[in-house]
This record gives C-alpha cells, structure tokens and sequence, in this order.
C-alpha cells in the first residue's frame, strides 16, 4: 500500500504575506458520482501556515453515510460507522443503518467505483441518506471525509462513487474547524498522483509552493528544494488581485547537488578538477568530498547563480531548454573524464542535495540508496525529478495534462464511528454538485 504525500513550502517573504492574508492552506479530493463528473464538495484538510507543511494520506476509500448535507463551512458528521471499501466492491445500508456486503456483486462496468448496491434504511424525517466517502489518513490512522453526495438516496435507490487520484488546493480564510468561508479565496493548483513521482524509488511526492509576487503555484515533483526557501525581493504585498497566467514549466536549479559515482576513486583530485572546469558556469562554486565511504562529491554554488531574485531565472529555467546546471554539471564530468581526472570506466549518478541547507556535514543531505540507477553500459545516468510547474490562477484554463485512469486499486481497512469534514461551496471551479443516484 504506498503513502502519497504533499508538502508545502514557503519562502520568509511568501510566509508573511500570506499570514497576513489569514490565509490556510485548504486541501481537497474530487469524487466521479452516478454518471457525473469529478466534483469537489468538502475541504478534506486545512492546514495553518508554517515554513514547511506535510499532508500525507493512503489510496484506501471507505462509505458513510449522513442525514443531513449542512450549509457551507458547517462540519458534516454521521452517525454511522465507515466500510472499508475497495474500488470493485459493494455494499448495503440495512434496516438498522449498518453496512453490509451485497449478496450481488457489483456489475462489471462499476469495477472502478465504490458500490451502495442497495439502502435498506429509512432515516426519521428526511427523504433518505446522503453518502459520505473516506479516505486513510497516513498520519492519524483514520478515515477522512473527502465527499459528500448531495443527492439523498432513499429506500431502494443505489449508487456508485469513483474518488480520483486528483488533488486540489488553495488557500483561505482559516476555517479549520468548520467555520464560514473567508472571501480573501487565492488561485487553486491541482496535481495528479495516478503515477509515481520518482519511477526510481515508487515514491508519490511533490512540493508546493505560492509565489505572491506571481500570483501563482509553483509545484515540483519530490521534497521541498531547500536551497530555495531564501527571501525573495523586498516588495510588499498583502492582497493580490485574483486571476490566472499561462502554466509555465520551469526545471528547478537547487545550487546544491550530490555527484554518487559508481566504482572507488580519487575523490578529492577528481573534485579539485571539477571545481576549476565549473567557477565559469556556478558563481561562488565549490566541491568538495561528501561521502568518501560511498563515493559522493558535493556541489555548491549561489543561490540563484547571480540573478535577481524573483525572477525566473532566480528560480532556474524553462523545461526543455538547452543548457541547465545539471547537463552543465554532466558536460564537465565528461570534460575532465576524457582528458584523465576521473577513470574511463567510471559512471556516476547526479542528484539535487534536498536536506536543508543551514545543516552542516554529511548528515544535511539525504544520501542516495545504496541502490542508486546505474545505467549498465557505464555511461552517466541523470535524474530529472526536478521539474517545476507553475499552475494557472483561479478561472484561467488549466494546463493541457496526459489525462491518466484513475488507478483502480484500493485496500481494505477497520472501520471509523467518526466523521468531519468543512461543507465546500455548492459549485466549485463551476461544477455541479454530484449525483449518486443511478438507474
């Protein structure tokens, strides 16, 4: 069962206007119901501003049910116990309210959904239930609520729920325990976690970050990238005016990077050599022996390499483009490889030094796995796990992605008695409430 995981990051400047905004992150999921779209209907989490942030959660769903749909920004509660449920399976509400599996397994085409073959319940002085999907929190070991069905379903009827792998965030007035909604609401961000992250490892992680100069989200794939978390420009800025750019791709230049070579070797000549080949590229560069046990060199060099901070350039470059302080960094392996600093058999591993960078010593940077990819014919390998995408404002088109299933697997649990969860907006990103009522 793998972990997904969101972090949020943000620069001294960003923290403080965001903090005088009142601002929180708020964190949601969407839900397919019936033979609707995806919609978004409850802030799964909301989280108060600090320097980083995690969220983490586990691809397992359960069923609940409510009474009652409250009005926006009110917490919505049951009185029911959470099922377990695999996407594939189905489930009945029986005459007493509890969960039940269905005797009638579910109809092919619903493999990818949460199934409510039947409800049997008759809840006193409503038309019927209103179903509430879950997902396990990582941390607490809970279910969350991330959905709540506005369509009741009564005696008889049933339905079917499909949660995407789609998360969604933005920030807001601080309505962490079910207050209204604050109207200062910035441009939302989404991010798809259908696929790993980092193929190597199989993790599922990325890091956020507002930009308040921009206006916008800024998401890269893996940790937060330490060597960024610096101030920005001086300017003040308290209530941005609301709207969406165009998505820009940027590859991130961490300034910090950890060079794992494949075989023993002469680690400081080989740094000494690699230093000099680089001060013309790396303003302020140094190398020098990170781990002589493994074989690691580490690199250094100003943050931002001599630009303005602010700037793109600042932050790296355009995805795609040539050039880049990684392929820099590789071209220069090659230069002093080929004319004798470094073995001819040699292959090497480069990586961006991720662990904060106010730590000193071998212990401020997240060694690679002993099981690092080497590419077999003994050229270097690179890794791109870098990439950062700014997303668009709120209301602008969002990015043009490879739309990716909905991944169809999910994992069996013990079921909760509690349930909360913050009422969303009737229409979020101008989607109609979802429908779980099916033929």
């Amino acid at each position: 069962m793998s972990t997904r995981k969101l972090n949020w990051f943000e620069s001294p400047f960003d923290t403080k206007n965001i903090k005088s905004n009142g601002w929180n992150l708020q964190v949601a999921k969407a839900v397919a119901s019936g033979t609707g779209s995806p919609t978004i209907s409850l802030v799964w989490q909301s989280r108060a501003m600090s320097p980083i942030t995690s969220i983490q959660w586990k691809v397992e769903y359960a069923l609940g049910w409510t009474a009652v749909v409250p009005d926006q920004g009110v917490q919505v509660s049951i009185s029911g116990v959470w099922q377990s449920c695999a996407k594939g399976e189905a489930y009945e509400i029986n005459t007493d309210g509890f969960w039940e599996r269905s005797k009638q397994p579910a109809d092919p085409k619903d493999a990818g959904w949460l199934n409510v073959a039947n409800v049997n319940y008759r809840y006193p002085g409503v038309v019927g239930v209103h179903i509430v999907v879950g997902i396990r929190n990582a941390e607490t070991g809970r279910f969350d609520p991330i959905f709540v069905d506005k369509a009741a379903l009564g005696p008889g009827s049933k339905g079917r729920y499909q949660p995407q792998e789609m998360v969604t965030w933005w920030l807001a007035g601080s309505d962490m325990t079910g207050q209204v909604y604050s109207n200062t609401e910035g441009p939302t961000c989404e991010q798809d976690y259908t696929q790993p992250s980092n193929p190597a490892t199989k993790a599922y992680e990325y890091s956020t970050t507002f930009l308040t100069v921009d206006n916008n989200w800024a998401v890269a794939p893996g940790p937060p990238p330490q060597s960024l978390i610096t101030p920005p420009p001086s300017a003040s800025l308290t209530a941005p005016v609301l709207g969406g750019k165009p998505p820009l791709m940027l590859q991130f230049d961490h300034a910090r990077w950890i060079i794992a070579f494949a075989k023993p070797l002469a680690l400081v000549a080989a740094g000494a050599a690699l230093e000099g080949y680089l001060r013309n590229s790396f303003k302020g560069c140094t190398v020098t022996v990170w781990d002589k046990n493994n074989n690691k060199l580490r690199i250094e060099y100003e943050v931002g390499n001599g630009a303005a901070p602010g700037t793109v350039a600042f932050l790296g470059q355009p995805l795609g483009a040539a050039g880049g302080p990684q392929q820099t960094i590789e071209e220069a392996l090659r230069a002093i490889q080929s004319r004798g600093d470094i073995p001819a058999d040699e292959s090497w591993f480069v990586s961006p030094a991720t662990a904060p960078s106010f730590i000193t010593g071998p212990s401020s940077d997240e060694p690679p796995s002993p099981h690092d990819p080497q590419d077999p014919s003994g050229s270097s390998i690179t890794n791109n796990f870098a990439g950062l995408k700014l997303q668009p404002g709120f209301g602008s088109n969002p990015p043009v992605d490879p739309q990716i299933p909905s991944d169809p697997r999910a994992f069996s649990g013990f079921p909760q008695p509690q349930l909360q969860g913050i009422a969303a907006a009737p229409s979020f990103n101008n989607q109609p409430w979802g429908n779980g009522i099916t033929a």
